[in-house]
């Protein structure tokens, strides 16, 4: 099976390729009765640089805690075959067996990601290579000092101003890139909240199944000038689901069909109990933008496409009042790809977004038949 993360690697480094060039920075120059347009590549390219070294920094930091985990992974694996101890009603040997199978997605995560450091090296030298050419463009000089020089900034950054004066002059800017934060839950088939017999052993509890975003990359498509355009991105989504039962989750035998089977609390009684997967997602969001006071007011829609990277179920409990913590990495039959559609709507900096799955958790519809939606607010912008 080839893993997720390194198509999720290729996904991002074509959005970020093709837009690099797409948007047209624009400075117009004016010298007496003669207008030069210069495109601004150089810093669309010095920008695009920004993004592939947070990419490589954020790799490098997977890599290291995939790396701390196979260590306390063998620890554990070590123990357990110095201590054999079944009295928590699950062998020895299937123990070791799950920490091994996490081990070895462990270090198929540390080869996708050293695959994606070198992809993003390799873009980053090619920018460096374009910057070089762009140095060597030069602006006419004014010769005359009689002749009027005019500046007029379409777009970028502009010192003279704050924030919200730049947000008004420049082109569409759209409202993508940043943090998120909300709730995790499901719908059935029918677009309504799931009773318990629908969510079987997907039972959550609510209040604590939560939901987080980090859109790290943005790029934006003006269609009007200012107040309408595309915007499309990259982002990385996790969910937390908070199981209501005292289960564990495995793939049935003979089906291969998840279920949960129930541990009785005598025997491990679990005080924390998380279902978590994280996917890959880039956006296409169409946004209307309306000047409103200091900020502007935007509302926002459009689709999704992700692709998983990867998920776990995270446990605490305790025995004879010894803390345990097992984490069993699996892909739990989720289904490998998703689209869906998503809404935007706020004023500044400051909004509410909602996702929504067209795909169910568990891939080929299996049992239960639920469908992920986050909801939640945007409180970082970058």
């Amino acid at each position: 099976m080839k893993t997720s993360i390194k198509l999720a690697m290729t996904l991002g480094f074509i959005v970020l390729t093709t837009a690099m060039f797409a948007q047209k920075d624009t400075t117009e120059i004016v010298v007496g009765n003669k207008k030069i347009i210069v495109i601004e590549k150089k810093g669309v390219a010095e920008r695009s640089l920004g993004n592939l070294g947070t990419g490589i920094n954020t790799f490098k930091i997977e890599i290291e805690n995939a790396t701390k985990r196979i260590e306390e992974l063998q620890s554990d694996i070590e123990n357990l075959r110095t201590n054999s101890d079944d009295s928590t009603g699950i062998a020895t040997e299937e123990r070791i067996e799950m920490k091994e199978n996490e081990i070895e997605e462990n270090e198929k995560r540390i080869s996708a990601f050293e695959k994606g450091i070198e992809d993003l090296e390799r873009a980053m030298d090619e920018l460096e290579a374009e910057l070089e050419k762009l140095e060597d463009i030069e602006i006419p000089e004014v010769g005359d000092e009689e002749d009027e020089l005019e500046i007029e900034h379409d777009s970028g950054d502009d010192n003279d101003c704050d924030e919200d004066e730049c947000n008004r002059k420049k082109e569409y800017n759209g409202h993508f890139a940043g943090l998120e934060f909300g709730l995790a839950n499901f719908t059935n088939v029918n677009f309504g909240l799931p009773t318990k017999s629908e969510l079987n052993f997907m039972e959550l509890t609510s209040e604590r199944s939560f939901a987080f975003s980090l859109n790290f990359m943005e790029f934006n498509i003006p269609i009007s000038k200012k107040y309408f355009g595309l915007t499309t991105g990259m982002s990385l989504n996790w969910s937390s689901y908070a199981l209501a039962q005292n289960i564990d989750l495995q793939e049935n035998s003979i089906t291969g069909a998840m279920e949960g089977v129930l541990i009785p609390t005598d025997v491990r009684d679990y005080k924390v109990n998380n279902f978590n997967n994280a996917y890959f997602t880039i956006p296409l969001i169409a946004e209307v933008q309306i000047p409103a006071g200091k900020h502007r007011f935007y509302l926002g829609g459009g689709v999704t496409g992700s692709i998983r990277g990867w998920s776990k179920q995270k446990q605490v409990y305790y025995i004879n009042n010894q803390k345990y913590k097992d984490k069993f990495v699996n892909d739990y039959q989720l289904s490998p790809f998703r689209y869906g559609l998503t809404a935007r709507v706020g004023y500044g900096p400051i909004g509410l977004f909602a996702d929504y799955s067209l795909v169910p958790l568990f891939k080929d519809a299996m049992e239960p038949e639920l469908y992920p939606i986050n909801v939640g607010i945007r409180f970082i912008n970058f």
